[in-house]
């Protein structure tokens, strides 16, 4: 059969593209259908593409993980030639990867995949407005409403989506996430004067890096390392260099900005830990990368990573700054600890796979086709 994913998220350097790409992939190996990736034509100029991969490219002025950013608004007109292209491509059915650039696609039916309800849950701190949040909610659940299957990437977002929408969870499909096998390769460890633990990813307040700057500060010896994709988040970027300055860390934080996943992987290796203190993450792929290079994860409870990793992770309340605290000085100074939650987790990430989430997604897209 012959099966459509909008790809305007393909681009995206974490989140929405990793899962992209990640899927992408291990479905085109599968090799049981053809999928098509449909693209805006300006991702689809931007994006090295090898020749064999199908596309179906859509004329549009405007990126469409651009357009559908937090920050702007995507006008009528684009979403309608949007839909129009999609429809043209005859897709048996068509996989939306995320509610982000989703538009309603008449005549296709509709397979939609919802990593977490964060801005749902935390709207003052993903949203710009009030506004714009109840935009985001009406999209979704125009989403739901109009797919013939729905997937997400954990349990903890199978439970969080039901909630907050009213569905049955027997009727959300889990197709988990897997780190890319980069991150299992050989490592050159980063080396630094000075011992470092590690956070990736954005810079967004949901991220809630102000317990790890507070905790940070609690605990002498030790630097810290931001990685991510800031130089297209400015604003967020600002916000942190004028937190960093509040709370006495200067010298003992440095950013790395939209490194390539080999320097990532070493990045990893170098660490002592990587940190997501996040509110929420539907699936949270950095602990799953650490993991996979085998450093041990410290991470909110609150998070699908925090279920994924289990005892093989160190868990404290994001709201705790104390209790972070004593997780870093625990990573700082119990090298056996290190060594035994880093082996551990190693073996947990060694056994994600991508197929899992193909197989789910294949099935929900013939499933689709059928109904």
């Amino acid at each position: 059969m012959r099966f459509g994913i909008e790809a305007g998220s393909f681009t995206n350097p974490r989140g929405y593209g990793r899962f992209l790409r990640g899927l992408y992939a291990e479905l085109a190996k599968r090799g049981r259908h053809e999928w098509v990736l449909a693209l805006d034509s300006p991702t689809a100029a931007v994006l090295p593409l090898s020749p064999e991969i199908p596309r179906h490219v859509i004329l549009s002025k405007v990126a469409a993980f651009e357009g559908a950013a937090a920050h702007h608004r995507r006008s009528l007109g684009s979403m309608l030639r949007m839909s129009r292209g999609l429809s043209k491509g005859k897709f048996a059915a068509l996989l939306f990867p995320s509610p982000h650039t989703y538009v309603p696609v008449p005549g296709t039916p509709e397979v939609l995949v919802i990593h977490d309800v964060t801005a749902e849950r935390y709207p003052i701190l993903v949203f710009e407005s009030a506004l714009a949040a109840d935009r985001w909610k009406w999209k979704t659940s125009v989403a739901i409403r109009r797919a013939k299957r729905i997937l997400t990437v954990s349990e903890h977002s199978r439970r969080g989506i039901a909630e907050v929408y009213g569905i049955d969870p027997d009727k959300i499909v889990v197709a988990p996430e897997a780190p890319d096998p980069i991150f299992l390769a050989p490592a050159s460890p980063f080396v630094r004067p000075r011992p470092y633990i590690l956070f990736v990813g954005g810079l967004s307040p949901h991220k809630n890096i102000g317990v790890l700057f507070e905790a940070l500060e609690r605990v002498p010896g030790i630097d810290l390392i931001l990685a991510g994709p800031f130089k297209a988040d400015l604003f967020h970027a600002g916000e942190v260099a004028s937190l960093i300055a509040r709370e006495n860390l200067a010298g003992r934080i440095e950013t790395m900005s939209d490194l390539e996943d080999e320097a990532l992987r070493d990045l990893y290796a170098g660490a002592l830990a990587l940190v997501l203190p996040s509110f929420d993450e539907g699936f949270g792929l950095p602990a799953v990368e650490a993991a996979a290079v085998g450093i041990p994860a410290i991470l909110s409870r609150t998070t699908a990573a925090a279920e994924i990793l289990g005892k093989d992770a160190l868990l404290f309340d994001p709201e705790d700054a104390a209790e972070l605290a004593l997780h870093l000085e625990l990573v700082r100074d119990d090298a056996g600890a290190r060594a035994k939650l880093g082996g551990s987790a190693r073996e947990k990430a060694r056994a994600m796979t991508w197929g899992i989430a193909a197989a789910a997604v294949e099935r929900a897209a013939e499933e689709a086709a059928g109904a």
